[in-house]
């Protein structure tokens, strides 16, 4: 391979560093010494300037004493006066004539004086009298400026009182002319010495130094040959290894490149075979996915059929646990009176409401899992709701023979939630301990604290009971899990009921942990942000505390002697619409037991004619009817304005809370029907009744 790198010119053989170096040398010292020799020359020049200054500075300033004085008052007239007139004039004269016997003896050639006009008002050569210099004249310079003034220049001819002179360099100095009284230039006094012998003396020692400095600078350029000789015996030794060194770096640089050429066509041959490879990848790549697509679509087919599976399963079990939890305990009232009928009846309804909480727990876990749990955030009262989920479970704790205490340290000033999810947490929670607690003590402790800037509340339920293994702890949290199989088969259970707290918990933006020592007890820690970042869903409808709480039996038996027709117009009219005829036969006898009139309507159509006949007080709906759903039919009220008004009770399994809620329904309820719950619901729609009777009637 050819290098034809021009860089490479510099080792050539025919390289001369002796040829260049006479060249750049010769013309550097010829630069050397010009710039010397003028510098000098300046410099002598101005050494020759002040020289001359300061020799003869003492002799002008005593000529300016003696001739000025006299001629000062005259100047004024002088600037005015003709050339001729000037010349002539008796002043001129005496200045003249005083001017020669003072320059006798001194080395001064000729003396002027101009005022600040530039004009000779005095010279003692009288050809120059009455002549006016240019603005940039020294002398006006001088003037202006106050300060000495000292020039050289060189005259074939000059006329000095001694007579003409030929080929002299001539100084000349303007001394400004200041009047003694207010300390004003007058005007400029210029002196003119003889410099030739100075001079020539300066050319002599400017003459001598570039003799000198050329000397010496042949001597240095001597030296620096004889240097630059060996550099270039050198440099061409080192060309010469050099082109062998190239010589060789070409060769191996030749070598390299067939390496280099053999390598490339094996990473060719390497590559081709990769992007085969990756080819064939890709297929099994696309193939895969499609499996995987194919996969995930069955597994979302198979969860959306799950689903849809749970929902069916639900609605089937709850609808005949619905009938069997309202006719049980209907028939527990009409059979009180026989115990052993009652107990029977009892147990029914206990095993029917076991059976709800296991068919709530599967649809919840499910939920949750899903990503399905719908959550209602409202402000909550703690407190309320901790004695409300302990009153509850009161009855558990006794058949346990355990002691449960709440003990309300502080809880924060505004609590923001879902009142049903927490509730709920705090049920799951208190039940199992309960559950693993047999003659022992549960403590509910309520506090507050600030994490950062938030407030959270803190609830903490502990018991006494069998306690648990450090390596128990990760299971219980799992669904249908407990600590272990024979913790099942002794206190039984689904193993749900930790599982569902925890994601609840983590559905409200909050944690939930456990502490627990086995023979001692544990302690659940719940964690819930007291203020979720979120707007508070409020209904239309609120439950108004007004009026007096009536009861609806005892009004419509009445009291003695009262008037039956206005007895009837005092008692609530309910309309209850479902579809399924069981429900609306124990819709209808409940009612009817507690003293209301009751109206039933298979569907949502018929409900809607069925109220706009009788006008009910309050309207108890399901959500899931056929043909046209339970919200269509709230809407559909809504819009009606003799019956807009009218409490709506919403009994379902269809899990809408939050659209009902929306709409203005006053109360929303689970089914199967806590017939409690119902009635207290009833009793709350039946105040705001009254109220609007008494309000309207007023």
């Amino acid at each position: 391979m050819t290098n034809n790198n021009p860089d490479n010119a510099r080792y050539r053989s025919d390289f001369s560093v002796r040829r260049y170096f006479s060249v750049s040398s010769l013309v550097g010292i010829l630069i050397a010494a010009i710039v010397f020799v003028y510098f000098y020359r300046t410099a002598m020049m101005q050494d020759l300037v002040d020289a001359g200054e300061q020799e003869h500075i003492a002799i002008t300033r005593a000529l300016v004493n003696n001739l000025w004085p006299d001629f000062a008052p005259f100047i004024d007239q002088a600037s005015v006066l003709s050339t001729d007139e000037l010349a002539k004039h008796e002043i001129t004269r005496q200045t003249y004539l005083k001017a020669q016997n003072n320059v006798l003896g001194l080395p001064i050639l000729k003396i002027k004086f101009f005022d600040l006009n530039a004009k000779t008002v005095f010279s003692t050569d009288q050809a120059e009298i009455g002549e006016r210099k240019p603005p940039d004249y020294p002398g006006s310079v001088s003037a202006k400026t106050g300060k000495i003034i000292t020039k050289i220049t060189q005259r074939d001819t000059f006329s000095a009182i001694q007579g003409e002179l030929t080929d002299r360099r001539i100084a000349s100095s303007y001394l400004p002319l200041v009047d003694s009284h207010d300390n004003t230039v007058r005007g400029v006094f210029e002196v003119y010495y003889d410099v030739t012998e100075g001079y020539a003396k300066m050319e002599h020692s400017l003459l001598l130094a570039f003799f000198g400095i050329s000397i010496t600078l042949s001597i240095l350029y001597l030296i620096l040959f004889f240097v630059s000789k060996k550099a270039d015996d050198l440099i061409k030794r080192q060309s010469t290894d050099l082109k062998d060194y190239l010589a060789k770096i070409e060769e191996q640089n030749q070598l390299l490149e067939d390496r280099v050429k053999e390598r490339t066509e094996e990473l060719n041959t390497i590559v081709n075979e990769l992007e085969k490879h990756k080819l064939h990848l890709e297929d099994l790549v696309s193939e895969r996915t499609r499996e995987l697509t194919k996969a995930k679509n069955d597994a979302v087919k198979a969860n959306e059929t799950k689903s849809i599976f749970l929902a069916n399963m639900s609605h089937e079990l709850r609808t005949p646990l619905n009938a069997i939890l309202g006719y049980s305990e209907i028939m527990r009232e009409d059979h009180m009176d026989n115990e052993q009928i009652s107990q029977d009846l009892g147990k029914i309804y206990v095993a029917g409401n076991h059976l709800l909480s296991v068919i709530d727990d599967i649809l919840d876990i499910s939920k949750i899992e899903s990503g399905k749990m719908e959550t209602y955030f409202e402000h909550v009262n703690v407190s309320e709701i901790v004695t409300e989920v302990v009153n509850s479970i009161a009855k558990l704790t006794q058949a346990a023979n355990n002691k449960i205490a709440v003990n309300i340290v502080s809880e924060p000033e505004s609590f923001i939630t879902d009142s049903t999810k927490f509730r709920q947490i705090l049920y799951n929670l208190i039940n199992n301990a309960n559950k693993f607690t047999k003659d022992g003590n549960i403590t509910v402790s309520v506090t507050h604290s600030s994490y950062g800037t938030e407030p959270w509340l803190k609830i903490v339920v502990s018991d006494t009971g069998i306690g648990m293994e450090p390596g128990q702890l990760d299971k219980i949290f799992r669904s249908f899990s407990q600590a272990d199989s024979s913790t099942t088969r002794k206190f039984g259970g689904t193993g749900l009921g930790l599982a569902i707290s925890k994601g609840l918990c983590e559905l409200l933006g909050g944690i939930i942990s456990v502490e627990s020592s086995t023979g001692v007890g544990s302690s659940f820690i719940v964690r819930l942000p007291a203020n979720r970042l979120v707007k508070v869903q409020q209904h239309v409808a609120e439950v108004l505390e007004i009026g007096p709480k009536v009861d609806p039996a005892q009004v419509r038996f009445g009291q003695e002697g009262e008037d039956v027709l206005k007895r009837r117009e005092k008692i609530t009219t309910i309309l209850a619409i479902d579809d399924d005829a069981e429900v609306r036969d124990l819709m209808e006898r409940f009612l009817s037991r507690k003293g209301f009139y009751a109206h039933t309507a298979a569907s949502a159509d018929e409900g809607i004619e069925l109220a706009k006949k009788v006008r009910p007080d309050i309207i108890i709906t399901d959500i899931m009817m056929p043909i046209k759903d339970g919200i269509t039919f709230i809407k559909e009220v809504k819009t009606i304005p003799e019956i807009a008004k009218t409490p709506i009770i919403v009994l379902t399994i269809a899990g809408e809370r939050e659209t009902c809620m929306s709409l203005g329904v006053s109360s929303y309820l689970n089914k199967p029907v806590d017939w409690n719950v119902l009635l207290d619901f009833i009793r709350q729609a039946c105040r705001r009744v009254y109220a609007a009777h008494q309000k309207a009637s007023a």
